[in-house]
Parts: C-alpha cells; sequence; structure tokens
C-alpha cells in the first residue's frame, strides 16, 4: 500500500494547524497547500487547480495540458514555449532565470524565474514549472509582487514542490 507523502511540518495534518490538499479529481492531480492559503477559481479561465493567500497576495495555478501533439516535443522545447506564451502577458521582461529544479517528485521538470513588469506597470515575479509526466504536460505557475516573492519564495517552491497525480 502506497501512502501519499505529506510535506506539511505535522505528522497528522489537519487543515487548521499546517494544511490541507487541494484537487483536481477529474486530472488527478494535487497539491499540498499552507494554513494560510485557500482555493480561488478567479484567478485563471481554464486552470485545473487554483489557490491563493490572500493576505499575502501570493498566487499559484496548475494547468494540464491534454495535446497529444506535446508530445512530440521535449520539456525544454514545450518549456520554452509556455514560458513565451507567459512573457507575451507581460509589458516588460526583466529577466528569466532557470532554478536548480529538474524533478517534481519523479516527474522531470523545468523551471524558471520571469520578472518583469504587467499592463498596469506593477512588478511581478512568476516561478513557472513545468512538468512532464506519462499522462500529460502540466504548467505549475506561482507568482506574487517581487518584494513578496523575495520573502514567499521558498513557501511558493515547496507548494510547486508538492505537485503530483494520483489515481492513474
Amino acid at each position: 500500500s502506497s501512502t501519499a507523502v505529506e510535506t506539511t511540518t505535522d505528522n497528522n495534518p489537519s487543515p487548521d494547524s499546517s494544511g490541507t490538499d487541494l484537487a483536481d479529481s477529474d486530472a488527478g492531480i494535487q497539491i499540498a497547500l499552507p494554513a494560510s492559503w485557500d482555493e480561488d477559481n478567479r484567478l485563471h479561465d481554464s486552470a485545473e487547480l487554483q489557490a491563493a493567500d490572500a493576505t499575502n497576495q501570493l498566487f499559484i495555478i496548475v494547468v494540464a495540458e491534454d495535446s497529444p501533439a506535446l508530445m512530440r516535443f521535449g520539456l525544454p522545447e514545450n518549456a520554452a514555449r509556455y514560458r513565451a506564451l507567459l512573457k507575451d502577458q507581460m509589458t516588460a521582461v526583466e529577466g528569466e532565470n532557470p532554478t536548480e529544479v529538474a524533478f517534481i517528485n519523479d516527474n522531470f521538470a523545468s523551471q524558471y524565474e520571469i520578472r518583469g513588469s504587467l499592463a498596469d506597470g506593477v512588478g511581478v515575479v512568476y516561478l513557472h514549472t513545468t512538468v512532464v509526466t506519462q499522462q500529460r504536460y502540466y504548467q505549475i505557475v506561482a507568482w506574487a509582487s517581487p518584494e513578496q516573492y523575495e520573502a514567499y519564495r521558498s513557501e511558493l517552491q515547496t507548494i510547486t514542490e508538492t505537485f503530483q497525480e494520483f489515481g492513474s
């Protein structure tokens, strides 16, 4: 019997102490959220998972990509295409730097920090992760203002790394 790996600080996770799992049973995916986070379905039109820490203005979405055509390309190509789409929505891109992350759970991943600004001139940092599994590609996108990103980078990274498929 395999049990899901809990990445919370508490050995007996409950929503009021150390967070909760946010899952989409249709897509068969989940992430683990800290206690300060809640589901927020206003962030994206078609993301399977969406959550926010409203107090600290931190956001994350997970988008499952079901196009079979994606499997013709490798992870670097697809990740670059996804990042290009994200950058198209920004008015200015100041930097795009890979992180050390190469796996999310046991799946290959490509992760970049993308810094810039949005249409209203507000600064933003995206932590953009492309994950490929046996089933499909996923985009995990977390973001915050530059100030909040510096303060909460490790938390956004930790949530991203809890991503997993289940029930397959």
